[in-house]
């Protein structure tokens, strides 16, 4: 499933999946990944995309001979513990902010995820991902606002970003994009537990919402994809051990529609990384009744924008259509209508890829 280097979808390259092996991986699964990545970070060039994963090898490395990767996995370690030192004060003000104005809040994604790596500076995090009441939305971003967050475009979709010099927040009304228009974030406001963010109180998804959404927010395609959603999967698992339900998450999947996603996230997990999944939730999963234009829409997800075939670029419009629609009120477009969206969509793109011809 790893990507060959130079292709544009959500799956990690071969140097990623190098880097993640030898970071999750124990025995000789981790010393041959090591090997392989000694001999190939040989000098002061990186691969593209594995800075954010270097720090999950550098306690491997430091056991080992000295290496340009190990050189390059403590600086890692180091640049990411003092960004995260400098962020901690800045994530602690973000939610003060917002406790100000009675706002709950559910820390999302990296800095819920630090007691399951045990080590912040393991998790780089170039955000503060957080999930308020969608009816709450306008005045938590006034609030952050106030405390002297800016606005880097007008909000729309499922979450808005806002800047500072330290640290950037990004504000949620949805915890997913599939969400919008749904009522499903409901259901993970439901089981969210109270814990401490930066010194501050705060809520965070139970483990089985934490990895659902982890698994489904990596597995769409980004110009850099974040493909620590792994090694956050990982170790969500080894942190709950035994307790983990597996019957619940894949209940939940099929309760919020994120059968493909989860089924497609937990086989990476097994092929690549080992990770014992129950035969029982696979053969659930695979059971599911999930509509064909879903499953085209989450293909093409995966894909970067051009990749996408004529039918997997009307699935995905079709479905933020359908979104927006049930989040506006307004009267379903026919079927019809929105394929011939994709038709046009797909002359502008080719009109586009002509001119540069």
């Amino acid at each position: 499933m790893p990507r060959s280097e130079g292709v544009a979808d959500c799956w990690p390259t071969p140097a990623q999946s190098l880097l993640l092996k030898a970071g999750l991986r124990e025995g000789p699964a981790r010393r041959e990944a090591l090997l392989r990545l000694e001999a190939t970070i040989v000098a002061d060039a990186l691969p593209p995309g594995v800075e954010r994963l270097l720090p999950l090898v550098f306690r491997a490395t430091r056991e080992r001979e000295p290496s340009a990767l190990a050189r390059h996995a403590e600086a890692a370690y180091l640049l990411s513990w003092q960004r995260a030192e400098r962020a901690r004060p800045q994530a602690a003000r973000a939610l003060r902010a917002l406790r100000a104005v009675a706002m709950p809040v559910v820390v999302l994604k990296g800095w819920a995820l630090l007691d399951a790596y045990g080590d912040p500076a393991l998790r780089p995090s170039s955000d503060l991902d957080l999930l308020v009441p969608a009816s709450g939305f306008a005045e938590a971003a006034r609030a952050l606002e106030a405390a002297g967050w800016a606005p880097l475009a007008a909000s729309a979709g499922h979450a808005q970003a806002f800047t500072s010099p330290r640290l950037d927040v990004d504000l949620h009304r949805h915890a997913l994009e599939e969400f919008v228009g749904t009522g499903h974030d409901a259901a993970l406001w439901a089981g969210a537990l109270p814990a401490t963010i930066a010194g501050e109180p705060a809520l965070v998804l139970d483990v089985v919402d934490q990895f659902l959404v982890a698994c489904v927010h990596g597995l769409r395609w980004n110009p850099s994809p974040p493909v620590h959603w792994i090694a956050d999967a990982v170790l969500l698992l080894r942190a709950a051990a035994a307790a983990f339900d597996w019957d619940r998450l894949v209940a939940r999947a099929q309760a919020l529609g994120l059968e493909a996603p989860l089924q497609a996230g937990l086989r990476y997990l097994a092929a690549e990384l080992a990770v014992e999944i129950p035969v029982a939730a696979f053969d659930r999963l695979g059971a599911a009744a999930v509509p064909w234009a879903r499953r085209v829409a989450f293909a093409a997800r995966q894909l970067a924008p051009e990749r996408r075939g004529l039918l997997q670029a009307w699935a995905v419009r079709h479905e933020l259509t359908t979104r927006e629609t049930a989040r506006s009120g307004r009267a379903a477009k026919r079927p019809l209508r929105s394929m011939a969206g994709a038709w046009r969509a797909l002359g502008v793109s080719l009109g586009r890829l002509r001119g540069r011809l």
